[in-house]
């Protein structure tokens, strides 16, 4: 688990999802994907849980449809006057 704060960029798609792990200076600190499911959302998130994390998709994409389980729970944060 890492605590320094992170940008987690996730790109979803169908089947799989790319992301790109941005320090608190922009720099990119590594890039992958994952399998688009919540095992593997979940366990991202827990791996860099001070992060802030942004989720694109195009409206063809079912990752972010409802499913029939327990929802995710999403948290937004903003800096102070940076909005």
């Amino acid at each position: 688990m890492n605590t320094k704060n992170y940008t987690l960029g996730l790109d979803l798609g169908d089947r799989r999802s790319t992301y790109c792990l941005l320090d608190a200076a922009g720099k990119i600190e590594s890039e992958d994907a994952v399998a688009t499911s919540r095992e593997c959302f979940e366990a991202l998130s827990a791996r860099y849980p001070a992060s802030v994390i942004a989720m694109e998709t195009g409206t063809h994409c079912s990752a972010h449809r409802p499913q029939s389980r327990a929802p995710v729970r999403l948290t937004l944060r903003c800096a102070p006057g940076r909005a």
